[in-house]
């Protein structure tokens, strides 16, 4: 949580070389920032090439800014919680509602109760909330994107923020579980988990 909010893609034609080819390399927020800057990718304009999609770390507003994959020009923001919340925001994308291809979804940064919420990628408004654990917990929410049953819709992954269950859980577009509910580490481990 100290580095800026710096988002760099790199080549995967080079990976394994001492000289990586940045194909961008920019600051999605005020570059004096220090909470860092969580990131996804998918398709959002239309040209078959994958877009940016960026999250402000813990510390930033709950700021959502998508950016061009080829010309890294920013497309939309927007906050996806209330602006004054200083946690940050985790962000994903998949088509969770199989409609007019890919849907943003969000998950509270610490200090947040496991709200998860899904926004059109048109228009920007939000067409699901729910929370994925007890709304009484302050630790945030992970959010991920996979079609886990293979039924041809993106299933919502979510992992409990620090403080709560190491829970992971799987929710459809309107927040109705799925039925997958395990934890992945001890039970005694309140550290939250990723998931991706």
């Amino acid at each position: 949580d100290s580095g800026g909010p710096r988002v760099r893609v790199i080549s995967g034609i080079d990976l394994t070389s001492t000289v990586q080819t940045d194909i961008a390399n920019f600051f999605a927020y005020e570059f004096t920032f220090r909470g860092g800057v969580n990131v996804g990718a998918g398709e959002f304009t239309g040209d078959s090439f994958s877009d940016i999609i960026t999250g402000a770390g813990n510390g930033g507003g709950p700021v959502v800014k998508i950016f061009d994959g080829q010309t890294r020009s920013l497309i939309s923001s927007y906050f996806a919680y209330d602006g004054n919340f200083r946690g940050g925001v985790f962000v994903a994308v998949g088509d969770v509602d199989g409609v007019n291809g890919v849907d943003v979804v969000t998950g509270t940064g610490p200090g947040g109760g496991p709200n998860v919420r899904v926004f059109n990628r048109a228009t920007n408004t939000q067409t699901a909330s729910f929370f994925a654990y007890s709304s009484t917990l302050r630790g945030g929410v992970r959010v991920a994107t996979a079609d886990l049953d293979a039924n041809g819709t993106t299933d919502i992954l979510t992992g409990a923020g620090p403080g709560g269950p190491s829970n992971v859980r799987v929710f459809t577009a309107t927040g109705a579980s799925n039925g997958a509910d395990f934890q992945p580490f001890d039970a005694a481990y309140t550290g939250g988990v990723f998931v991706g």
